[in-house]
């Protein structure tokens, strides 16, 4: 089996429109994996996967601790958690303080 490609998208909490966008010319059949990271409010339930699901042939879904990140799917980093390459894996983490990050980040460093 041909190991999957990931690709990380990035967007600030304005950027909906162009992932909607961008998410209508993904290739679909390539065996990458998506994975959208967008600032969004730890306030509110974010509807982000939902929106974008209209927009693409892929399963996109809200990643959580269990995913598997399966190619040709987009997945969506949750607000108040940041995904992070721990001994080779992705794990996603919860965010410890939210007031001071945005979050999800594309880059925490």
């Amino acid at each position: 089996m041909k190991e999957s490609i990931y690709i990380g998208i990035g967007a600030s909490a304005g950027g909906l429109e162009a992932l909607k966008l961008l998410l209508k010319e993904l290739p679909s059949n390539l065996n990458y994996v998506y994975i959208i990271v967008q600032h969004l409010s730890h306030n509110k339930k974010s509807l982000l996967s939902t929106l974008l699901s209209n927009h693409s042939e892929m399963p996109v879904e809200d990643a959580n601790k269990k995913c598997k990140f399966l190619p040709n799917h987009i997945y969506v980093i949750p607000a108040n958690h940041n995904l992070i390459l721990k001994n080779n894996k992705l794990v996603l983490e919860t965010n410890t303080n939210p007031k001071h990050v945005s979050v999800p980040s594309i880059d925490m460093a």
